[in-house]
C-alpha cells in the first residue's frame, strides 16, 4: 500500500512541474502576457522581456516581474494612477542609474516615493500630491572633517535665523551617534 501512494505522489509530482525541471532547480511556470501590461523597469534595463504581473497579498495589491525572483526579483507597489506608473517606469535612480520601485505611505498624511531596488543604494525621490516627480533635492554640500570622527562635515540650514552651519552626518538627538558641536558659517 505504501509503494503505491509514494508512486501515485511522485506521478502527481511529475505532472505538476515539481521538483528538478529547469535551468534554477524548479520548474518556473510561464506567464502570459496581457495586453497592456508594463514593462519590468529592471528588466529594461538588463535587457530582458519581463513584464509586470498584479498580485495580492493580505497588506494589499502589489506589481512583481514575470521572469520570477531568481531572475529579477523586481516587486513594487501597484501604481494609484498614470503619473505614478510613468514615473516608475521612466524615473532611473539618480545615485546608481538602477530601477526605481514605488513606495505608497500607510498614512495619507504621508507622500509616495521612490526607491532604488539595489540594495547598496538608498536613494529616494518623492512624489508630489498628484503622484508627478517632485523637484530633484540639490546634492549635499560636504565640507570639512569633523573635530571627533573624522567624517566629513555636511551642510545644513538655512535655519530661522537664514544662517547655515557643517554639521557631522553622524550626529543624533538621542545621543548614540557623534556629538560634535555644530561649526557655524559666515556669510
Amino acid at each position: 500500500m505504501i509503494t503505491g501512494l509514494v508512486g501515485e505522489i511522485v506521478a502527481a509530482e511529475i505532472e505538476r512541474g515539481v521538483g528538478g525541471g529547469g535551468a534554477s532547480g524548479g520548474a518556473r511556470r510561464e506567464v502570459a502576457r496581457p495586453e497592456g501590461a508594463l514593462d519590468c523597469p529592471k528588466c529594461n534595463l538588463e535587457s530582458r522581456a519581463g513584464f509586470l504581473v498584479e498580485r495580492e497579498s493580505a497588506a494589499g495589491k502589489f506589481v512583481v516581474c514575470s521572469e520570477g525572483r531568481e531572475a529579477c526579483g523586481y516587486i513594487s507597489d501597484r501604481p494609484r494612477n498614470a503619473k505614478q506608473r510613468k514615473a516608475v517606469l521612466t524615473t532611473p535612480c539618480h545615485a546608481c542609474g538602477g530601477a526605481m520601485r514605488l513606495r505608497l505611505p500607510k498614512e495619507k498624511t504621508r507622500r509616495a516615493s521612490l526607491a532604488c531596488v539595489k540594495d547598496t543604494c538608498r536613494a529616494a525621490r518623492w512624489l508630489d500630491e498628484s503622484g508627478a516627480l517632485a523637484e530633484e533635492v540639490p546634492a549635499q554640500e560636504f565640507g570639512p572633517a569633523c573635530a571627533l570622527c573624522q567624517t566629513p562635515m555636511v551642510k545644513r540650514g538655512p535655519t530661522s535665523s537664514g544662517s547655515h552651519f557643517w554639521s557631522c552626518p553622524r550626529w543624533r538627538s538621542d545621543g548614540s551617534g557623534c556629538n560634535a558641536k555644530p561649526v557655524w558659517i559666515n556669510d
